[in-house]
């Protein structure tokens, strides 16, 4: 059946990738305007080099089904670095509501702000837990574990509400 992989989030946030982007026009500015002799052309391969390794960035989780492994880890640039974990099989996929809260305190007022967040999990026969999705609406979060569980094969439950519920 082979591997497959399951890319769960950009690594680097908005901000870097909004200094990566600088970076290349940076250097695309130099080269256009032949004003790159004064630098030395290693600082143009390099910068451009983390710049792309700043939009490359990814969380990735890798399930081998040949070896009965499952790899977690991050890739940058195709190059990824896991860790290994036999698995004997998967259990199910389960889905948790998180909440999440931050109070801003001023002098005169206090600002809280709510969040909740819907996170899935794949749990194997061994009991071990791996993050597989999050997102903030649960339908496109079960979209997306549907379009994963053609690979898996197991059974998608949702735990967000008070009785858990098996997901069709």
């Amino acid at each position: 059946m082979g591997q497959f992989e399951i890319v769960r989030k950009d690594i680097a946030p908005l901000q870097f990738k909004f200094f990566g982007i600088l970076v290349v026009l940076a250097t695309n500015y130099k080269v256009f305007t032949w004003t790159f002799w004064d630098i030395n052309p290693l600082v143009f391969v390099f910068g451009n080099l983390f710049a792309f390794a700043i939009w490359s960035a990814k969380d990735i989780l890798v399930i081998d089904f040949d070896n009965g492994q499952i790899r977690e880890g991050f890739k940058i640039l195709g190059l990824s670095h896991t860790d290994k974990t036999k698995f004997s099989g998967f259990e199910k996929i389960f889905i948790n509501k998180i909440n999440t809260s931050q109070t801003f305190r001023q002098l005169t007022r206090t600002m809280t702000i709510r969040d909740e967040n819907y996170k899935a999990f794949l749990k194997t026969h061994e009991g071990d837990k791996y993050w597989v999705g999050i997102n903030d609406d649960k339908d496109k979060l079960i979209a997306n574990l549907r379009i994963l569980n053609e690979n898996l094969k197991t059974e998608i439950y949702d735990y967000s509400v008070p009785e858990q519920t098996r997901v069709d």
